[in-house]
């Protein structure tokens, strides 16, 4: 469930980081290491990208490859398809202009700096899951920074349980009734931590009041 719930973010996120730095800047806008912080992380990152499109098998790459000689590498919506999301989170995360973190933020509605964290939270939280590892009571490594603004936003955290799951699924909860208002998701979720005997919502990180925040009220 909760793997069905990040890929979902994970392809929004994609399309809107694509979208937004080639709508801004062009089709190779990611090739401009002006566009970024950090010298040696955007370095990284570029490296990393060749390896990972080195080991493609996707069609649109090989047809790039056929067909075009320069720029060496493929335009950024099709870079976004083949990046890992850990690529990903890094790139949007080293972007030097605030304003274009800001731009892409603005779909999901939350600060740049939260969107971040989440997503590079999530890339954890994701390979957890694709290894089928336990989320229930896990002590978290990677926290996700919480939102200060506005209230009633705020009031759907619980900032003294940061390194458990709840604050991820409320996120993810968030996310996804904004994306797609008619998501049957966080009503699955609600009545499996319910019906569930053998797991106690404390222990995630539940607050004692959960079920009356108006995220979970609205999933029924």
């Amino acid at each position: 469930l909760v793997l069905e719930a990040i890929e979902r973010i994970e392809v929004s996120f994609r399309t809107r980081f694509a979208y937004e730095l080639g709508n801004k800047y062009g089709s190779h806008a990611y090739l401009n290491q002006a566009y970024f912080k950090s010298d040696s992380k955007y370095e990284n990152c570029i490296s990393s990208l060749r390896e990972e499109l080195t080991r493609s098998r996707e069609t649109f790459i090989k047809h790039y490859r056929s067909k075009y000689d320069e720029p060496e590498l493929p335009p950024i919506w099709a870079i976004c398809e083949v990046m890992s999301f850990g690529q990903l989170s890094k790139w949007f995360q080293n972007l030097k202009h605030r304003t274009d973190r800001r731009k892409i933020a603005e779909i999901y509605r939350i600060d740049e700096r939260v969107l971040g964290s989440f997503m590079h939270h999530l890339t954890h939280v994701r390979n957890l899951t694709a290894h089928h590892s336990r989320l229930w009571n896990r002590r978290l490594t990677f926290t996700m920074r919480l939102p200060r603004y506005p209230a009633d936003f705020v009031k759907l955290f619980n900032p003294d349980e940061d390194r458990k799951i709840y604050n991820t699924l409320a996120m993810l909860c968030y996310l996804l009734t904004l994306m797609s208002p008619g998501t049957t998701w966080p009503v699955r979720l609600k009545e499996l931590i319910i019906n569930t005997e053998l797991v106690d919502p404390s222990v995630m990180g539940f607050p004692d009041n959960w079920q009356e925040l108006e995220i979970w009220k609205g999933a029924e």
